[in-house]
């Protein structure tokens, strides 16, 4: 359903930068691009544009191997162009014969790069080029810009529009092909932004394109755009994600739909680590890059489930495929038999994929069978639910750090608190920042400033808090019914991901879609009731002719098309999975997800703890 919005114009775009340099090429990759360059192109069209082999920018490059035209395809950080400029240093030393260096940038190209390349002297030795993927097909309902970290770095620490203004870019391009959503609703300060940028495109496209025509085109496939802004709801991101999929990302951090995991998980069941991935480049040995993809039918089964209900089906699948190996013994007659060989292959892809799936979760299961595990369970539902008192809650946190946990889950607690309790207590914060310091290190001095600087830790009467800075949790926790004890329905339940916490995200996605399909004369009212209790602007607009265009419900009659839901600031595994719940009991339209990226809890923590972070160039 999602890449019926889509067309193939970025695959088209890079393939042409390609086909413009008409010598033999050595690509460079900077691995954060490859599984974004894997899902739009293969390594046989680039081989048909002239490429020969890839490396990747970390590796150690012998001038004797490469093409006279080297083309490397970078993000923009300050560590890729320092590598950068001391390869092209190197290359230039080195090379006996005469090489030329073309640079794509991924999105774009900002000063600050161009900056430290002249500063080292290469810039003048390079071509460049910059190519934006846009939204990327990764589920059958879900688009993704694919940003690391989500953009969350963006949005929260820097207080950058980049993130908003490639989903502008990514929206006007499918209102381009398929015509305009004719009803854009919203709430917080980024989305008001979109739907800003989004009217002024839609004004100068207007102005450049026949009318009558666009009018023709709009609705016939789209209809609601609603955007939600990550910054109302940084509490569910903090929160431990409890789905299968949701569970993965919290151990082994997704990147790009991939994990990284031992090459000894399902080896033991015909499975083996990857060695030949499809852009040409190979792994290290001793671990195996495993695709999460949706279309795969056993992943497809399990991705959304409860961590605690997926070992029954894992079971009933693999007792399903060995009766299915079984049926061959029943095959009697020619065309029996060639049934049977012809199914071989599926089984036996499937049966891999069962392995290895089967694997992962008993190695889930043991980092979950740990006190630790379950301390921190306790410590975040207690939080979200006033279960225990807020002393009690101290204790549980101090003993946290005492066990050495993992700092990023010691931070996700005390950030938790901070949202929750408007703040913490003076004396409280100070006694937790020497703790933190003690134990982990005076490092994190500078991690506590990033935290109060992203929002998400404060002193009380001092809150920068971007969720809680006049709203009270407890009036958040009643009025959106944010705690609802689990249910046996284990498909069903938008309670279930987190174990009885509803995202914030989740219950106004509810309320639009309640508002918008079923109690239509209370839509605007409704929404704006809930949307009181959130920071940030509300809007809530039908398009018009004044605003270039008309309102084809009322032109074109009223066909069921697509509703798209926007999340600026990523996503989480165990989040979408309670949109998906929500999009199956509201079968009166379609829904699509787009994202900047899939976020968590230890993604948020590591855009403070990490120096990294202040590489990335603006």
């Amino acid at each position: 359903m999602a890449d019926n919005l889509l067309d193939s114009t970025a695959a088209a775009s890079l393939l042409d930068i390609f086909a413009s340099i008409a010598a033999q090429k050595t690509v460079v990759l900077d691995k954060s691009i490859s599984p974004r360059l894997d899902r739009l192109v293969k390594f046989s069209q680039l081989q048909d544009n002239g490429v020969d082999r890839m490396f990747w920018l970390e590796s150690l490059l012998d001038p004797s191997t490469l093409q006279n035209h080297v083309v490397y395809i970078l993000d923009a950080s300050i560590v890729n162009a320092r590598t950068l400029a001391g390869q092209l240093r190197m290359l230039l030393a080195s090379s006996t014969h005469t090489l030329e260096f073309t640079c794509i940038m991924v999105p774009g190209f900002p000063n600050a790069f161009q900056q430290i390349l002249a500063d080292e002297g290469i810039i003048g030795d390079l071509v460049f080029h910059t190519w934006s993927p846009g939204l990327i097909c990764v589920a059958p309902d879900l688009l993704s810009l694919e940003l690391p970290a989500a953009g969350a770095a963006d949005l929260l620490y820097y207080h950058l529009p980049a993130p908003v203004s490639l989903m502008v870019d990514a929206i006007d391009k499918i209102e381009s092909i398929h015509g305009a959503f004719t009803r854009v609703l919203g709430k917080g300060a980024h989305a008001k932004a979109l739907y800003d940028a989004l009217l002024l495109k839609r004004r100068e496209r207007d102005l450049r394109e026949d009318k009558q025509n666009y009018i023709q085109t709009t609705s016939a496939l789209l209809d609601n755009l609603v955007v939600i802004d990550r910054s109302i709801d940084c509490i569910t991101p903090l929160m431990t994600q409890l789905t299968y999929t949701g569970l993965i990302d919290e151990f082994y951090g997704i990147q790009n739909s991939q994990i990284r995991v031992r090459a000894s998980l399902g080896s033991s069941k015909s499975t083996s680590p990857d060695t030949a991935p499809s852009n040409g480049l190979s792994t290290n040995s001793g671990y195996q890059t495993v695709t999460l993809d949706p279309s795969e039918v056993i992943y497809s089964e399990i991705k959304d489930r409860p961590f605690g209900d997926v070992g029954k089906h894992l079971n009933r699948m693999a007792h399903s495929l060995n009766d299915q190996y079984e049926s061959r013994y029943q095959a009697k007659t020619v065309s029996q038999i060639k049934n049977f060989v012809g199914k071989l292959s599926g089984l036996q892809s499937e049966h891999k994929s069962v392995a290895l799936h089967t694997d992962l979760a008993e190695d889930m299961m043991i980092k979950s069978n740990t006190s630790l595990f379950n301390l921190t369970l306790e410590v975040q539902q207690n939080l979200v639910s006033a279960g225990l008192d807020i002393d009690t809650l101290h204790d549980k946190i101090d003993d946290m750090i005492f066990q050495q946990a993992p700092v990023e889950l010691v931070l996700r607690a005390v950030c938790l608190e901070s949202l929750i309790d408007n703040g913490i207590k003076p004396n409280r914060f100070s006694a937790l920042v020497t703790s933190i310091l003690h134990t982990y290190g005076h490092k994190h001095v500078l991690t506590i400033y990033n935290l109060e600087r992203m929002g998400l830790l404060s002193l009380r009467n001092n809150s920068s808090s971007l969720l809680y800075d006049k709203i009270s949790f407890l009036s958040l926790r009643k009025g959106l019914q944010i705690n609802v004890p689990p249910s046996d329905n284990t498909t069903a339940d938008i309670s279930l991901p987190y174990a009885g916490y509803v995202p914030i995200t989740t219950r106004l996605l509810e309320t639009t879609l309640n508002a918008l399909f079923l109690n239509h004369g209370a839509t605007s009212r409704s929404i704006a009731d809930l949307c009181k209790l959130l920071p940030g602007p509300f809007f809530d607009k039908k398009m018009s002719s004044s605003d270039g265009m008309v309102n084809a419900k009322e032109t074109l009659g009223t066909p069921k098309g697509i509703t798209m839901i926007v999340v600026l600031g990523g996503i989480t595994y165990a989040e979408l999975s309670t949109f998906r719940i929500l999009a199956k009991s509201n079968p009166q339209t379609k829904l699509v997800f787009a994202c900047t990226g899939t976020i968590s809890g230890n993604e948020l923590m590591h855009i403070a703890t990490s120096k990294a972070d202040h590489d990335k160039l603006k």
